[in-house]
């Protein structure tokens, strides 16, 4: 039996040596010597940290600690080996305290998995990964700047013009212009992988259009209610330009000069995957005579072609005490929203 086990240690596919607790090795089998380019008799002159890279010698002091003291029955733990040729091969070892034998010694049994191959890679996407989130920062950058390129000539367009409906026009398209800026500038500022603040984007909104309609005492608030979600960018761009259109709708037209009022934004989650925008005002009811699905303005045409287009979802309007408008729509499984976070 002893020369059963002995001949399945020498021959194992793996590397496996036997070790003391200063780290001399004991007994070393042929794999784990080939994998460091050494014959066994020549690392049985040696201990473990010798051919340790130095920054690794200290990674598994607390692991073999905790072996001896029973704590543990196994641990792994990844280390530079130095290689007889000057190479580095990256390993993991998994590392398992010895029953005492008749002498009342005990030794640590180590085996060796090579994962130099395994590093190489993800070494290697992690500069891939690197270099695309570069170029992305870069694209939405140059886009950004676009962007306002395109806002300060149509700024410049309408103080070319005088009041009338040709800067009202020249306005509106500045404004929505703006409105998609929001999620480039987003992206800007934070890390292009995680989630799209919402809040932030529909927040500003409120000041961007309060101040387009010239309402700077205060008479009027915007308030946003919306939890995290976690979107995909070309969900979050549609929501943008329906909220931004459903909040310039109501500061411009449901607060008259004098009257006071709020507008609310709201977002829920309920049932899964359903999800609701609420744009909602305490001002000038929408006349129930006026058809606003049939509207002419672009405003609302714009939110129920977004709607439709982008979610497949639909827009509807309730009145009392002001008008409250909802765009409900389901979100794929695939979404971000659906997809474990790390906290």
């Amino acid at each position: 039996m002893t020369d059963f086990f002995q001949n399945s240690f020498e021959h194992a596919p793996i590397g496996i040596c036997h070790t003391a607790g200063d780290g001399a090795f004991l007994q070393v089998n042929r794999r784990f010597a080939d994998m460091l380019g050494y014959t066994a008799e020549s690392l049985c002159r040696r201990r473990l940290p010798e051919i340790t890279h130095p920054e690794d010698v200290e990674a598994d002091v607390n692991g073999t600690a905790r072996l001896a003291s029973g704590e543990l029955d196994c641990y792994a733990v990844e280390k530079r080996l130095l290689c007889r040729d000057g190479s580095v091969l990256h390993g993991e070892l998994s590392v398992s305290l010895s029953p005492p034998n008749h002498g009342g010694r005990r030794y640590f049994i180590i085996a060796l998995t090579d994962r130099t191959v395994h590093c190489r890679e993800t070494t290697r996407l992690r500069t891939a990964l690197e270099e695309k989130d570069a170029q992305f920062r870069e694209s939405y950058s140059r886009f950004k700047n676009v962007m306002q390129m395109l806002i300060s000539l149509v700024r410049l367009k309408e103080n070319a013009v005088a009041h009338g409906a040709v800067a009202d026009a020249l306005a509106s398209i500045r404004n929505r212009i703006q409105a998609l800026s929001l999620i480039h500038e987003s992206l800007d500022r934070e890390d292009p992988m995680s989630a799209i603040d919402l809040n932030a984007c529909f927040s500003m909104i409120g000041s961007e259009a309060l101040h387009a309609a010239g309402i700077t005492d205060g008479r009027v608030r915007v308030r946003v209610d919306v939890p995290p979600f976690q979107l995909s960018f070309g969900d979050a761009q549609a929501l943008v330009v329906i909220a931004n259109e459903l909040v310039t709708n109501a500061v411009f037209h449901a607060f008259p000069p004098g009257r006071k009022g709020e507008v609310t934004v709201r977002m829920r989650m309920s049932g899964g995957a359903a999800v609701t925008l609420t744009v909602s005002d305490n001002g000038s009811e929408i006349p129930e005579s006026m058809d606003w699905r049939q509207d002419r303005g672009l405003g609302l045409r714009l939110v129920q072609t977004v709607a439709k287009t982008q979610f497949n979802g639909a827009v509807n309007l309730e009145r009392g005490n002001g008008n409250h408008f909802s765009v409900e729509f389901k979100l794929p499984e695939t979404s971000p929203a659906f997809q474990p976070r790390n906290n």
